[in-house]
Parts: C-alpha cells; sequence; structure tokens
C-alpha cells in the first residue's frame, strides 16, 4: 500500500458528473465542514474557495473562518492601492513579496491551507490558492496549472505570461520567461523529439513553448479543494489508516476528477474487502464502496454469498445487507446483486423443503436478474411441485400454459417437461378410456411433439406411458382397428421398452390378429 501512494501526490484532474450516492456516504469531521461542503453540492456556484479550503481543519467553525477572511482582506487592500500605478510584471513582484513576508514563512511538503494562518507553513498547494485569492480580489488574470508533480500559477497569461513560483521566497518567485530562454528549451525539446518540428513552424516559439510547458487546460479554483484532500489521503494511506483516507478521497471527489484518483479510491476498497471481517456488519460498507468501482461480478457474487451465509439466520443483519445494496449506484448491478440476495433466501428455504417460501424469494430474485439460471431452476422446481396438487383434468392443461406465460424459460427445465409428459399421459389415459379419440390424440400428439424434443434430456414417468399406451390399444382394439392398435403400441414400446403394461397389450393385440 506504501509503495502505491507516494507515486501520485498531484495527478491531471478532468471532469465527469459528481455522484450524488457517494456525496451521501461521505462522514464529516465537523458541522462547518458538511455545511460547506453540502452548498457546493447543492449549487456549484456557492463556493468560496478559503473556506472550503480551511474545513479540511475540523476546530474551525465558519465564524472564526470568516474572521481570517476578513483579516486577509485587510491585507490585500492597500496592497491593491500600492499596484495601481506599476506595471504588470511589477505588480506580481510586489503582491509576491508582499504575500510571502506576510504569510508563507516555511516550506512543507505535507501542508495543509489552515497551516497558513496558524504556522505560516505552506506548500505549492496551499500557497497557490492563497495567491490565486489575492488575485481575484484585485482583479489580476491569472492560470492554475498542475503538473504530476506541481502546482502553480501563471499571471498575465497570453500578454507577459508571469510564471508564480510560489515555493520560492522573494523577487525570484516571480519572472518571466526570456526570449533566449525559451528559444533554447524549443530547440533541445525538438531534438529530442519533444515538441513538433513542423508544430514549431506553424505556431512559433512562444506558443509552442507555453503549449508544452503550460498545456491547454487549467486547473479550476475548485480542484485545489479537492488536490487538498487528495493530499491528505495520499498522507493517511502512507500511515494505513485507509477508513479516513477513503473518506477523504470521496470527498476531493467532489470538488477535483482524476483516473489516480479513482485508481486509489480502488486500491482502498479493495484491500478492506480483502481484509476486513464481514462478520462485522458495519464493514459490508466496504463491500458497497468496492462494488462501485468494479465491474468484477464473479467476485462480487461469491463475495456476498459468503457475507449472507455469515450472517444468516440473523434477520437483523441480513436487513442490513439488503438496505445498503440500495447504495450500489450501477442500477443493472445492484439488481443483479439484489438477485444473489434473494437466491440465497430461496436456497435456503429449499434446503427445509418450503418450497412456498423458496418460490416467493425466487420470484424476487428472477424480478432483479430475469437471467440468472440459478432463480429460474428454483421457480421451475417449486412451480411445477405447486401443480402437482388437485386432481389432473383439461384444467392442468390450461394451468401450465399459464405457467409458461408467467415463466417463459420454464419450458427450458426437465423437472417441467417431465411433469408436462405425466399430465399428456394421464389425459391420454382417461380420453381413450372413455373412448374420447378426439381429444386422446390431441393430447398424445402433444406428447410427442415433447418426446421429440427432449427424449435424450428428460426421463418421463413410465408407469404413467404404459398406463396410456394401453389404454391407446385397448380402444382401438375395441374398435377393431388391431393393426392402429399394434403400431401405435410399437411406437409406446420404442418410448418404454420392455414396458410390461405395452408389452401385455401388445400380446392381446397379436392374438386376435391370427
Amino acid at each position: 500500500m506504501k509503495n502505491i501512494v507516494f507515486l501520485f501526490l498531484c495527478v491531471t484532474a478532468f471532469s465527469y458528473s459528481q455522484n450524488i450516492k457517494s456525496t451521501q456516504r461521505i462522514k464529516y469531521k465537523s458541522l462547518t465542514e458538511e455545511a460547506i461542503h453540502n452548498r457546493f453540492i447543492k449549487d456549484s456556484t456557492d463556493f468560496h474557495l478559503i473556506k472550503s479550503l480551511m474545513v479540511i481543519d475540523s476546530s474551525y467553525t465558519e465564524e472564526q473562518i470568516d474572521f481570517k477572511i476578513n483579516d486577509l482582506d485587510d491585507f490585500i487592500l492597500p496592497l491593491a492601492v500600492k499596484i495601481q500605478n506599476l506595471s504588470n510584471e511589477n505588480k506580481i513582484k510586489l503582491i509576491y513579496k508582499s504575500v510571502h513576508d506576510k504569510y508563507l514563512r516555511k516550506y512543507k511538503i505535507e501542508a495543509f491551507f489552515p497551516e497558513i494562518f496558524s504556522s505560516g507553513q505552506y506548500n505549492c498547494l496551499t500557497a497557490t490558492a492563497l495567491y490565486s485569492y489575492v488575485f481575484d480580489k484585485i482583479n489580476i488574470p491569472y492560470q492554475i496549472k498542475e503538473t504530476p508533480t506541481h502546482v502553480y500559477l501563471i499571471a498575465y497569461p497570453n500578454a507577459e505570461n508571469i510564471y508564480i513560483e510560489t515555493t520560492l521566497p522573494g523577487e525570484a518567485g516571480s519572472f518571466i520567461i526570456s526570449d533566449k530562454l525559451t528559444k533554447e528549451s524549443v530547440d533541445e525539446l525538438v531534438k529530442l523529439k519533444l515538441i513538433d518540428a513542423q508544430r514549431l513552424v506553424e505556431v512559433g516559439y512562444s506558443k509552442a513553448y507555453e503549449e508544452y510547458f503550460y498545456g491547454d487546460q487549467n486547473a479550476k479554483k475548485t480542484e485545489l479543494v479537492g488536490i487538498q484532500y487528495y493530499n491528505k489521503m495520499v498522507i493517511q494511506m502512507g500511515q494505513l489508516n485507509l477508513d479516513l483516507a477513503y473518506q477523504n478521497a470521496l470527498k476531493s471527489e467532489v470538488y477535483y476528477k482524476s483516473q489516480r484518483l479513482s485508481f486509489l479510491k480502488k486500491s482502498i476498497a479493495s484491500h478492506q474487502v480483502d481484509n476486513v471481517l464481514f462478520t462485522n456488519i458495519d464493514n459490508f460498507y466496504w463491500f458497497v464502496e468496492f462494488a462501485n468501482l468494479t465491474d468484477d461480478f464473479e467476485f462480487l457474487y461469491g463475495k456476498l454469498y459468503r457475507i449472507i451465509s455469515s450472517h444468516y439466520p440473523n434477520t437483523t443483519n441480513l436487513e442490513k445487507i439488503k438496505n445498503s445494496l440500495e447504495d450500489v449506484v450501477d442500477i443493472k448491478l445492484r439488481n443483479k446483486l439484489y438477485s444473489v440476495y434473494y437466491l440465497f433466501h430461496a436456497e435456503k428455504e429449499l434446503d427445509y423443503q418450503k418450497e412456498k417460501t423458496a418460490l416467493k424469494y425466487a420470484e424476487k430474485a428472477y424480478e432483479f436478474d430475469s437471467e440468472n439460471i440459478n432463480s429460474q431452476n428454483i421457480i421451475s422446481r417449486c412451480a411445477t411441485k405447486s401443480m402437482v396438487v388437485g386432481n389432473i383434468s383439461q384444467l392442468k392443461i390450461k394451468e401450465m400454459e399459464l405457467m409458461v406465460k408467467k415463466y417463459p424459460f420454464i419450458e427450458q427445465f426437465g423437472t417441467f417437461n417431465a411433469y408436462k409428459g405425466y399430465v399428456l399421459c394421464i389425459l391420454i389415459s382417461m380420453e381413450f378410456s372413455k373412448n374420447n379419440s378426439t381429444l386422446g390424440n390431441k393430447y398424445l400428439n402433444e406428447l410427442n411433439t415433447l418426446v421429440k424434443k427432449y427424449k435424450n434430456e428428460i426421463d418421463f414417468d413410465h408407469s404413467a406411458l404404459g398406463a396410456a399406451y394401453g389404454e391407446i390399444g385397448a380402444f382401438y382394439y375395441r374398435q377393431k382397428q388391431y393393426n392402429v392398435a399394434l403400431r401405435l403400441l410399437n411406437e409406446g414400446n420404442v418410448l418404454s421398452p420392455n414396458n410390461e403394461q405395452i408389452l401385455r397389450k401388445i400380446k392381446f393385440v397379436k392374438s386376435a390378429l391370427k
């Protein structure tokens, strides 16, 4: 974990939409932090840079922060007057030196913004944030630039392009790149093939230099807040305080979006899922967090099943698990996980031979994931068994047709088709025994279709088959249609070889043919 952390102290940002569910899972360190945070989440224009940076220290109230802001504003006001008649370059030099002399005393890589006011400690991020606030107040145009290892400012972009190096005290911290240095740098970069020679011809030295060193993308002030939370996350990861690190990752994500932040979030959640004890129901939080960061459903399926098993039959904890799954953001994944939850219960009910309850759970599992073969199988078994109750009549076929309409998949399962074959055999026996060959043959044709389709997959009830073909043979024997009787009985013998009931009727019919 430590090896991962310090690789990504600063990263390049990119925007994507805020996830409402993730913000609801943030645990704030103070009411002030929560209030300022939520105002921004509700309305991104309701943003104050200093307040948003200061709340990383939970000891501050908003009133105390306002006092610091007023003090800072009182410092800026006379400074704005002093620079009025100066050139742009001299304005920046005076502002730079004045701010450094007043607030920035000691560089510290692991500094946070409130330390500027308490001890004068700062780093490139917090100092950049301070200068950006000052520049805003004095109406000096600037851009915030971010590299993988640094954050800095450029004042008067597209004009003087005054580079603000916040980590250097005194006048050395603000400077304009000379034409000579620009040309030398670009020529070297062309030799190294880091700048395309044709591009240099098209845009010239100054533009080529700006594109390479400054880039086209500017960081936003809001992202400075996110980077500060990101840096705190990095420090806490190094200390293996992963719970707090993850919370700061969530806070960072509100203001700052990056692939590396997402990577570190996933690293933390993955580590926790592999290492925490899920016998503690509160740790189910980590399963949900990891589910929001991975598409490995097979892993999640197995993990969730084991977690549920460890809490069964504690209904209170199982209910907590079910409710927590609501925080899974991806709807399709959430539904699949709910299906696993209900499928577990269906299987447990089957263990105790409680088919009715098992069917209800399996139906819930099917509602959430209609492609889950396990829930389909349980529905097929339980629904088929529920039909066994009661006498077999033509209504039983209607009942089965309705079941197929309700569960289109059910005809794929042997349990259902074997029972359907049994019902058809009984109906065939009934109708031919009543000399109703029209209806009897209708059911016989249905049975033949079923057998042709599933003969090698289903073990049909041979007693019912023997009874059915026995009645068929008896009917045609009574009609003195001995050849028809023998042909159909032989077909039955192929379907159910050495069936005593069929063989006995074959012998009887053959004796009539002699």
